[in-house]
């Protein structure tokens, strides 16, 4: 939808790639005259800096928040959406026409005076996790940092957690009672109001009000006498959360927080009471290990790995919390006066922070610490969490538990695992936009990727090797590749494969025997094969590899001692892959003079799949060369609204006239090409498949209501 208007600006921060971000909030009158209140979610594209409380006048569309078109994929909408955004903008041409002066202006200007000192009184890094865990913003700490932590199994650290909330109450608590002496009901009042400043301090995440709720239903039973039960009131912040936003029950941090607030339940009332040192050491010990089993499953199925590190982690890290937290807030409050004095109890917290770095070092280079099991299925998912309340809740006899136990394991076993009974292939052509991506993953996990994809003008470390193709083979949980192919060196098939590269283990290269190639790779390549010990392997007509439950390999071009065109498109591999009787021509961005050649070899060429050259370019797929490979489907990896027009219309009319049945990525997403040892073969476009939570909705739009 069109806008014109004045929004507010709420709340600022940055994106990944240095841009501002922008909290508009404003009116919008549809064609109707109804006016409504939206909040888009802004992303400045000029070099003015705009603050809270600044009024803009702003001209524009506003767009959808974008779905993931891959398995792994970053869903937009569904996390922009339970942040209360209705929609994006790319902002150009904004200006600021005045200004405004609310509590809420002035609470975030608090907030960045706050992170002014902590800038000023610690290093780079240091200042980003330290501002994370005062304010939850995340926005500065550098992508190095939060991978240490995952794999260490600590990311709540690294944001407003649960944790913190209780620890800034708990000092709140113990001022006022031990020190202001005051009586357990005057306490709790006191508590109420301060956990109320902190929630609006810090943020409506679900894991904040969470802590909230649980803190304010715990301390309102001591204002009126009564004892409250925990589990009650877990069950009441989550009833709390979801009457504001249904939306968050598929949330990940949503899920995570309670999953683990369960799982500390669930500890604390199997290890009982402890008196002795060691007795209390061994249940703080059990506490951690329970919280820790309870968000596996889950963080399996949002992240596609469990970190069995945490298990250690989390009592070295947690009473070191209280301290770090401590001393970090009174050093930016410090900072707001006494800069000095700031500046001294700073030395704790970068001392403290230390202490983790080298923990999370240590157990983050173990091999259980971090281990990356793909996605689970959402079935897998729920029978874990039943047959872990059927052990630790409900205290089944004996012979029950270790039976529930088994099939705890078993069925965890599937999950880490291969699949039972899973005796597939999968060839999946990515959505990468503008360009070719593909990867070929067997039944036991043996992948192979041709051409990564890649956007012009965006860095490598942010480009379709991160953003899609690192994220689709960890949702398998793959995390070696055993062999990549580069059809030829342009951008639009090589830059995510230089990503892959440098981030995954990878065994070998293989690029087509064609010197203009080896002219064109430039020295990123040849680095990033060198660095990582990657075998590099030229191919040609003729070449083959592979076996029956991998699947043959078979190259049919480049030729030997071939004439040299400027044109690096002729360098392109062709190849086909065979699995189950089935055969998938992959012909990179090969042009009619190539295809002419291999007509003129009489090659045989026939297949089932065709990966349409050149995104469907006008200059290749000549009627010849479909007519003679007999193709039954065949698939164009293209953009949506690509600048080049891809796929052309004279290619479309060539592809039906040879009664192909064309299927895009720019209309289905990735595409999934699914092939048995018997032959059988079945092809889905991703968005044909809808998340549950749409599942749900329309079929209560469309059920009958008696």
């Amino acid at each position: 939808m069109e806008i014109a208007g004045e929004y507010l600006v709420k709340d600022t921060g940055k994106t990944k790639k240095g841009y501002e971000k922008l909290t508009l909030t404003g009116t919008y009158t549809d064609e109707r005259g109804k006016t409504e209140k939206i909040n888009i979610y802004g992303i400045q594209m000029d070099e003015e800096i705009f603050s809270v409380g600044d009024v803009l006048s702003i001209t524009g569309e506003v767009l959808p928040f974008d779905t993931p078109t891959q398995p792994g994929g970053y869903n937009e909408k569904m996390y922009l959406t339970t942040r209360g955004f209705d929609g994006k903008m790319f902002l150009h041409g904004a200006k600021k026409v005045g200004e405004v002066r609310t509590p809420a202006v002035l609470l975030a200007h608090t907030k960045e005076r706050i992170y002014t000192v902590l800038r000023e009184i610690l290093p780079v890094e240091e200042s980003a996790i330290m501002k994370a865990m005062i304010t939850g913003d995340r926005d500065d700490i550098e992508e190095m940092t939060e991978d240490m932590y995952r794999k260490a199994g600590i990311t709540h650290i690294l944001c407003v957690s649960g944790l913190h909330i209780s620890l800034l109450v708990l000092y709140v608590k113990c001022f006022i009672e031990k020190i202001c002496k005051r009586s357990i009901r005057t306490t709790a009042i006191f508590t109420i109001i301060s956990s109320l400043g902190i929630l609006l301090f810090m943020g409506f995440s679900p894991s904040t009000v969470r802590a909230v709720v649980m803190i304010l239903v715990a301390m309102a039973g001591k204002v009126i006498y009564r004892r409250t039960d925990w589990l009650n009131n877990i069950a009441i912040a989550a009833l709390v959360i979801l009457l504001i936003q249904p939306l968050y029950l598929w949330d990940a941090g949503f899920q995570l927080s309670f999953l683990t607030t369960l799982g500390i339940y669930t500890g604390s009332r199997l290890m009982g009471e402890a008196e002795s040192k060691m007795g209390k050491l061994l249940r703080y010990a059990g506490v951690s290990f329970f919280a820790s089993i309870f968000s596996f499953p889950v963080a399996a199925y949002h992240f596609f790995y469990i970190s069995p590190a945490g298990i250690l982690a989390n009592p070295l890290i947690v009473p070191l919390s209280s301290l770090l937290l401590g001393f970090g807030i009174l050093a930016a409050v410090l900072g707001l006066f006494c800069m000095p004095a700031a500046v001294f109890t700073a030395g704790s917290v970068y001392f403290i922070l230390q202490i983790y770095e080298k923990i999370c070092m240590f157990l983050g280079n173990l091999s259980f610490g971090y281990i990356l099991v793909g996605k689970p299925s959402l079935v897998q998912v729920l029978l874990l969490y039943g047959l872990l309340f059927g052990i630790c809740l409900y205290r089944p006899k004996k012979k029950e538990r270790f039976a529930l136990c088994f099939c705890a394991v078993l069925l965890l076993g599937t999950m880490v695992g291969n699949k039972i009974g899973k005796r597939e292939n999968t060839v999946a052509f990515l959505d990468v936009g503008q360009g070719d991506c593909a990867v070929i993953t067997t039944a036991d996990k043996k992948a192979f990727v041709i051409d990564g994809g890649g956007m012009p003008q965006v860095e490598l470390g942010d480009n379709i090797g991160v953003r899609v193709l690192e994220p689709y083979l960890e949702s398998l949980g793959i995390g070696r590749v055993n062999g990549v192919f580069l059809s030829h060196p342009d951008y639009d098939h090589m830059t995510g494969l230089l990503e892959l590269m440098n981030d995954m283990p990878v065994d070998a290269l293989y690029v087509p025997d064609y010197p203009l190639t080896a002219e064109d790779w430039g020295n990123t390549l040849l680095e990033i094969v060198e660095k990582n010990k990657i075998s590099l392997y030229t191919v040609k007509m003729g070449d083959e590899g592979g076996t029956e439950t991998i699947g043959k390999f078979r190259c049919l071009y480049p030729m030997e001692k071939m004439y040299l065109s400027t044109d690096t498109n002729a360098a392109s591999m062709v190849f086909t892959y065979t699995y189950g009787g089935k055969t998938i021509l992959f012909t990179g961005d090969l042009e009619k003079e190539q295809e002419n050649l291999l007509l003129r070899r009489k090659m045989n060429l026939v297949c089932d799949i065709l990966k349409v050259s050149h995104h469907g370019s006008s200059g290749a797929s000549s009627e010849e060369f479909l007519q003679t490979i007999h193709a039954d489907y065949g698939i164009i990896s293209c953009g949506r609204k690509n600048f080049y027009g891809h796929p052309h219309k004279e290619t479309q009319k060539r592809l039906e006239d040879a009664e192909m049945e064309v299927i895009r990525t720019d209309e289905k997403g990735s595409i999934f090409v699914t092939i048995t040892a018997s032959g059988h073969m079945e092809i889905e476009g991703y968005r044909e498949r809808k998340p549950i939570y749409e599942r749900i909705e329309e079929a209560m739009e469309t059920r009958a209501i008696p």
